[in-house]
C-alpha cells in the first residue's frame, strides 16, 4: 500500500514538474511545502528540524516501527495508538504486519497535527511501548507554512542534511 501511495504521488510530483504554468505565480497551493526524508532520519530529528524553524506539521507520513510483542498483545497496542487524537485511526488505521524484506513485524503509522504537545507523547507512547525505529524509507512531511514564505522555505529546507527533497505543493491538472 505505502509503495502505491509513494508512486501516486511521484506521479503527481513528476507531472507538476513538467507542467506548462499558465498561471505564472500561482501553480501551488499558498502555505505549503512538502518535504522527503533521507533514509535512517528518526522522527525526533524531524521534529527538532521543524521546531528550530518554527513550522507547523500538518502531516508526517510513512515511519516504520518494528512490533517486538508477542502477536496476542497486538490488539492491546494497537488500541492504545488508537486513542491518540494525533494518529488518523479513520483513514490510516494502525496495523501490524510481517514484513519479509526485514523478516519481522512492522507498521507504519501517520501522524496528523503534530503540536509540540503531540510530538512531546509520541516520542514518549514510542518509548513506554518500547516500540524500535525500524526504517523511514517512503517517509515524507507536510508542513504549513505562511503564505508568500513557501520558495523561501523550500530552499532553506533543502539545505539540511536528514531532507532529500524539499517542494511546493504544485496544483496539477490532469488531462482526461
Amino acid at each position: 500500500m505505502i509503495k502505491y501511495i509513494t508512486l501516486f504521488l511521484l506521479a503527481a510530483t513528476i507531472l507538476s514538474c513538467n507542467k506548462k504554468n499558465n498561471n505564472n505565480e500561482q501553480d501551488f497551493v499558498a502555505g505549503d511545502v512538502l518535504v522527503g526524508f533521507n533514509n535512517g532520519v528518526t522522527i525526533e530529528e524531524a521534529f527538532e528540524l521543524f521546531n528550530k524553524y518554527n513550522l507547523k506539521v500538518h502531516t508526517i507520513r510513512n515511519f516504520v516501527y518494528e512490533v517486538t510483542y508477542p502477536e496476542d498483545k497486538h490488539d492491546s497496542i494497537i488500541a492504545i495508538l488508537g486513542s491518540k487524537p494525533y494518529i488518523d485511526t479513520i483513514n490510516w488505521k494502525p496495523k501490524f504486519e510481517y514484513n519479509y524484506k526485514w523478516e519481522t513485524t512492522i507498521f507504519s503509522i501517520n501522524f496528523f497535527g503534530m503540536t509540540q504537545t503531540n510530538q512531546d507523547d509520541w516520542i514518549k507512547t514510542k518509548s513506554d511501548l518500547m516500540l524500535p525505529f525500524l526504517h523511514n524509507e517512503y517517509s515524507s512531511a507536510y508542513l504549513k507554512v505562511p503564505e508568500g514564505t513557501e520558495k523561501y522555505w523550500v530552499s532553506e529546507l533543502q539545505k539540511s542534511n536528514i531532507i532529500n527533497w524539499a517542494e511546493l505543493n504544485h496544483i496539477i491538472e490532469l488531462e482526461q
